[in-house]
């Protein structure tokens, strides 16, 4: 670990804004620069958010709806203000809500300050846009960028491609955005060739660009980076253990990992895409030929990520702390770490499995023996069972509860 002259006290001075405490990744960068020393006000736009209710945070903020866009800006000059706020770690949609007015608040970003690099980064069309020459298409699985006001690609053209295939489309390409409205991304999941038009048609009529994907065999890897100034301050990779559902989703068990022809793949293409600030990269890996394919990179805080910080990659407080002018290294970590969110993404794990019936009914049973082992392992860390702000883990008990009650 190097790190650059200068005390930590220039971080009391310095409050910094992080908006959509509801999410598992916000609560983490809550936590992380909380116990750091910085002054963190959370803002969420759901009153019964986990992270506002953090022990770490030192004030807390009702924020708007994204679904007007405009008082979302407008609540975030006003908050900014009355806050003293030096820094805000955004969502993608509080960065999509002010991309008429970023050069605004550019200089609050702990991000690059060209906009198109930004937005460029929180686009998965984009990526494959970019990397589609030879080189870049190393490592991505097959795939096609529609722009959906040309004419659809026929049947035929998929004939040879392995089902599900995945059609995607970014926020940032939302046909309602024309209007100053708010719009959503998403993938949907395509079963079988019967479905793929239908399935286009419907997504051209809500977007202007459509990336299809074929189905990647393998298991959930992600690798996270932290740049700065052209220097990487800091990387990171987990491996999926649980997704929610089984099938293929959100982690709910991962561990540490290391793998490094994939670390440098990630490296690579952030490299060229000129990156600064935490991203992470999402592949498909296969470990019985060692093969991987890149499935989409997101220039954001992660879900899961506790896990980096039980294994000593403190990454919010990093990406903070270089922000303000004092960057530290750190160039290894503990790959022996297990994290679990138990409540409620392992249980919905668990349930996803035993109502699937193609399961074979030794792995259901593997699966509900698993859940109470994973408590007394002495490897498994919890997400929300975090020093010293332990309340939210009991919080997520009883909104579970609530939740499969209802």
């Amino acid at each position: 670990m190097t790190r650059e002259p200068g005390a930590s006290g220039f971080r009391v001075a310095s409050p910094v804004l992080v908006t959509d405490a509801h999410t598992m990744g916000a609560i983490a960068v809550v936590r992380s620069l909380g116990r750091a020393g910085y002054p963190v006000v959370a803002a969420s736009d759901r009153r019964d958010a986990l992270g506002l209710r953090s022990r770490f945070a030192a004030e807390t903020r009702d924020a708007p709806s994204y679904d007007d866009p405009q008082a979302v800006v407008d609540w975030l000059a006003r908050t900014v203000a009355e806050t003293g706020a030096v820094a805000v770690v955004p969502s993608e949609s509080l960065l999509l809500a002010i991309e008429p007015r970023f050069d605004e608040f550019s200089h609050l970003l702990p991000f690059r300050r060209d906009a198109r690099t930004v937005y460029d980064g929180m686009s998965k069309d984009v990526l494959f846009r970019t990397f589609d020459h030879e080189r870049g298409r190393r490592n991505l699985p097959r795939f096609v960028c529609l722009d959906s006001d040309a004419t659809l690609p026929a049947d035929r053209r998929f004939a040879d491609w392995r089902y599900p295939l995945f059609a995607k489309v970014d926020a940032r390409f939302a046909r309602a955005r024309e209007s100053g409205a708010a719009g959503g991304g998403s993938v949907v999941t395509v079963r079988d060739a019967e479905r793929l038009l239908p399935v286009l048609r419907g997504l051209a009529s809500s977007h202007t660009r459509i990336l299809v994907q074929e189905f990647t065999e393998g298991v959930g890897v992600g690798v996270f980076l932290l740049r700065w100034q052209g220097r990487e301050l800091a990387h990171f990779v987990h491996r999926r253990l649980h997704e929610v559902p089984h099938t293929g989703g959100a982690s709910s068990l991962r561990r540490a990992f290391r793998h490094e022809a994939m670390l440098e793949d990630a490296r690579w293409r952030a490299e060229e895409l000129g990156w600064e600030g935490v991203t992470m990269f999402e592949y498909r890996w296969d470990p019985a030929t060692d093969a991987f394919r890149l499935l989409e990179m997101n220039g954001r805080f992660w879900g899961s990520l506790h896990l980096a910080l039980y294994a000593g990659v403190d990454f919010p407080r990093l990406l903070l702390d270089a922000f303000l002018g004092h960057p530290e290294t750190v160039e290894d970590y503990d790959d022996g770490v297990v994290c679990r969110h138990t409540f409620p993404r392992d249980v919905e794990y668990v349930l996803s499995i035993v109502r699937d019936a193609r399961v074979p009914w030794s792995r259901r049973l593997a699966a509900v023996l698993e859940f109470p082992w994973l408590f007394v392992d002495p490897r498994v860390r919890s997400d929300l069972w975090f020093p010293g702000d332990r309340g939210l883990y009991w919080r997520s008990i009883t909104a579970t509860v609530r939740k499969f009650l209802a």
